[in-house]
């Protein structure tokens, strides 16, 4: 609304000044009839209107930033739980969860019964009513399915939970990061909001032995298929299936005779 008044005038202003201008340019003169220089009147005017916007501009934020430290300080102490594992294996599937408490409902069931085989680290921030979490990583490596709306109402009595299923896909150093905004809603109805800075953690993921074999083989087809098909190899696989074919006649053979009988 203010803004809309200050437009209003400056336009009044500058089509005023405008028509002053031109009348009296066209009579052949820049003076007012009272003896005032149009040209410096102008001026003058847009001097003035800049000053209105400035001093419109700087109240709107400092309000803005009244409410926004308004809205901060009516913030909470709470908790932030997290349990992604330290070292993973490439292609496994594994459960991580996140959980979200209001220091009103704190308890020792907040770290019982979290799903996942990671160690649990536990924050305390300040939180809202309603909280945004979000589990992040490198696309090409992870695969993060999400079993939780990603906004959330964390109430007074218990923790609100968040359950994702991760999977690597390639063996290596990475980060798995979780993105937790706190929401806030202003006096003009516009949603305020602020993510709190949480260390990433660093996960190694290992080679799976199954893709370890499948790459081994994989690379090295074209050196099997070579060896298989050597007229060398073949000599070599023939002379070791006669030479044991001659080891089991002389073994199972007729026994010698008796060298003891007349």
């Amino acid at each position: 609304m203010r803004r809309a008044i200050l437009t209003i005038t400056t336009l009044l202003f500058c089509a005023l000044s405008v028509v002053m201008y031109v009348r009296h340019r066209y009579d052949g003169r820049t003076l007012l009839p009272d003896g005032r220089d149009a040209i410096a009147e102008y001026r003058q005017y847009a001097e003035a209107i800049s000053a209105l916007y400035r001093a419109a501009n700087k109240s709107e934020e400092a309000a803005a930033l009244l409410a926004t430290r308004s809205l901060l300080e009516s913030l909470r102490p709470g908790r932030i739980l997290w349990n992604p594992p330290e070292t993973m294996t490439q292609d496994v599937r594994y459960r991580i969860e996140a959980r979200v408490d209001s220091e009103d409902a704190a308890g020792a069931s907040f770290t019982r019964g979290v799903a996942g085989v990671g160690a649990s680290r536990v924050w305390r921030e300040k939180i809202s009513q309603v909280v945004d979490v979000q589990m992040s990583a490198t696309p090409a490596s992870f695969t993060i399915e999400s079993h939780r709306p990603a906004e959330q109402v964390v109430g007074k009595d218990t923790f609100t939970q968040w359950l994702w299923t991760v999977q690597p896909h390639r063996p290596g150093e990475f980060e798995l990061i979780l993105n937790v905004t706190i929401v806030v809603v202003d006096e003009s109805g516009k949603d305020r909001r602020k993510t709190i800075p949480l260390a990433p953690k660093k996960v190694s993921v290992r080679v799976s032995p199954i893709a370890a074999s499948s790459e081994f083989i994989a690379s090295h087809v074209t050196v099997f298929a070579t060896l298989a098909s050597s007229p060398f190899v073949a000599s070599a696989i023939a002379w070791i299936l006669v030479r044991k074919r001659r080891k089991r006649r002389i073994g199972f053979g007729s026994a010698p005779p008796n060298s003891g009988s007349a």
